[in-house]
């Protein structure tokens, strides 16, 4: 990001702005189609399905995955606290903004999200619980958490796999389950990763290939099916992925650089822009967050940790005193 554009007022709002009413508008249209199209003639119903996504995610159409509309209205609903009275736009359109994507979240549907805020108001009764003020702590602590959670996911996979390759035991269908078939892919990336724990893949492109050609070693119903079918989708899981991408050497420099940013961050010290990077860090254990751009989510984290949303515009002398 420009350092002369997030230094402005009006720089650093217009990427606020431009997220609330591109969700808003996307949103509300993902609502009329879902509840308008059925009604409409067979030939305008097919120009939309093959238009739209609305034959795959009826509820959210304009949305190339259901977890992305859930995301960007968990996302919304975070930001209506963080910018209310904050002069951004005006309270009631923030308190209806809010209200609505509450909705809107409930409507899409996306278990991630759902998770995510959970986390987010969790957090929120810890800090008030233990009257901490101190936000980049309680963010530090929410990422390291969240990170932790590789710890049993990797060692229930290292475990049962030291069984069989591709097992799939009452327990482990019971955790694919309840993640919604990640396990599965999960259980693929930690196989793959084998071959190159300290630098990766490269990329998720290599790291989906590597996943293929482990089950090209296998015939239908020697294992479980959704072994075959999660070939074709991403790791769901930021984490995961960036492991199988750059390997634990890039991962652990990624979390130390996002860790010392956060500890530098201006916009920590005394607002609620921490409860957005703790639903990054939550939902990312489910979505490829911070290694797939489609969620604007790196973006809009380096955007709050670069930024200091209580401080006026800087001048380009007042830069060049600050630099020296």
């Amino acid at each position: 990001i420009c350092k002369f554009t997030i230094n402005t007022v009006n720089g650093r709002n217009f990427y606020i702005k431009f997220f609330i009413w591109f969700e808003l508008i996307i949103s509300l249209l993902c609502f009329l189609m879902f509840f308008v199209v059925s009604h409409l003639g067979p030939s305008f119903q097919e120009m939309v399905a093959t238009n739209t996504y609305y034959g795959k995610f009826p509820t959210a159409s304009l949305f190339s995955n259901v977890n992305t509309a859930g995301i960007m209205a968990g996302v919304s609903i975070i930001l209506s606290i963080a910018i209310y009275k904050k002069n951004i736009l005006p309270g009631k359109f923030v308190i209806a903004f809010g209200l609505y994507n509450i909705l809107a979240l409930i409507f899409f549907g996306a278990r991630s999200a759902d998770i995510g805020i959970i986390v987010v108001l969790l957090f929120i009764g810890i800090k008030y619980i233990s009257k901490s003020g101190n936000l980049k702590r309680v963010t530090i602590i929410a990422l390291c958490l969240m990170v932790l959670t590789l710890i049993p996911i990797y060692g229930m996979i290292g475990y049962y796999e030291s069984k069989a390759t591709l097992s799939y035991e009452p327990a482990e269908s019971k955790l694919n389950s309840l993640s919604s078939a990640r396990y599965v892919i999960w259980k693929e990336c930690f196989i793959t990763q084998q071959d190159n724990l300290l630098f990766g893949k490269g990329n998720l492109n290599l790291e989906q290939e590597a996943r293929k050609e482990l089950m090209s070693h296998y015939r239908s119903g020697t294992v479980y099916y959704q072994y075959f079918s999660t070939t074709e989708v991403g790791p769901h899981n930021g984490y995961i992925g960036m492991i199988s991408g750059t390997g634990w050497l890039g991962f652990l420099v990624f979390i130390a650089i996002l860790v010392q940013r956060i500890r530098r961050s201006k916009s920590l010290e005394a607002v609620n822009w921490y409860l957005l990077l703790i639903f990054f860090f939550a939902v990312n254990c489910f979505e490829s967050l911070f290694i797939l751009n489609r969620f604007f989510i790196c973006f809009y984290m380096f955007l709050i940790l670069e930024s200091d949303w209580e401080k006026g515009d800087e001048t380009y002398l007042d830069n060049i005193k600050t630099d020296k």
